[in-house]
C-alpha cells in the first residue's frame, strides 16, 4: 500500500468513494458534517464555485457552475462554468467567485435554479406573447372607455332640463 492511501481517509458520499487527506481538497463528507446538512435533492441543481481548468493562458479565476446529479455517472458533479469557461470537476464550497462573467450570469441562474421556477418566465417568445396580449387588452379597454365617453356626451347633450317660461313647471 502506498503512503498516499495509508494516510488517507475514505468517504463514501452519494455512492462515490473519496480518498481524502486532511485539508488538501474538497471532501463532500466533511463539508456536510460541518454544515449539519443532509444529502442534496437529486431533482434540484445548485450553483457552486469551481476552479478553472489548468490550461495555459487561462486566467486564475474561481467560476460558478451548476452542481447536479449526473445519472450517467451515478454521482454529483459539475460541468463547464456558467460563463462558458472550462473548469475542474467538483465544487469548491467555501471559495469566493472571482470571475466577472459568472457574476454577470449569477442572478439569472439563481432564478432559474430556484424551486418553483417556470421556464416560460424567461422565454422571450412567451414574454413577447404575454406583452402583446396585455397591449391588446389595454387597447380594447381604451376603445370601450372612448365609446362610453361618447355615449355620455351624447346623453348629456340631449338631456338638458327645459327651463323655458312655457314649460310645465307647476303652473
Amino acid at each position: 500500500m502506498s503512503d498516499e492511501t495509508e494516510t488517507a481517509e475514505h468517504h463514501t458520499v452519494d455512492g462515490a468513494l473519496y480518498l481524502c487527506h486532511a485539508d488538501d481538497h474538497y471532501c463532500p463528507a466533511t463539508e456536510r458534517e460541518a454544515a449539519g446538512e443532509t444529502a442534496e435533492d437529486r431533482e434540484r441543481r445548485y450553483l457552486v464555485p469551481v476552479a478553472r481548468l489548468n490550461l495555459a493562458g487561462q486566467p486564475d479565476l474561481i467560476h460558478l457552475s451548476v452542481y447536479q446529479w449526473l445519472p450517467e455517472f451515478q454521482g454529483w458533479g459539475t460541468r463547464t462554468a456558467i460563463c462558458g469557461a472550462p473548469t475542474q470537476p467538483g465544487p469548491l464550497m467555501k471559495a469566493t467567485v472571482t470571475c466577472p462573467g459568472c457574476e454577470q450570469y449569477r442572478p439569472r441562474y439563481e432564478r432559474m435554479l430556484a424551486p418553483g421556477y417556470r421556464p416560460e418566465d424567461d422565454d422571450p417568445d412567451v414574454l413577447r406573447a404575454q406583452l402583446a396580449a396585455a397591449r391588446a387588452e389595454i387597447a380594447e379597454l381604451r376603445r370601450e372607455r372612448d365609446v362610453l365617453r361618447r355615449a355620455r356626451a351624447r346623453q348629456a347633450a340631449t338631456s338638458f332640463p327645459d327651463t323655458s317660461p312655457n314649460s310645465s313647471g307647476g303652473n
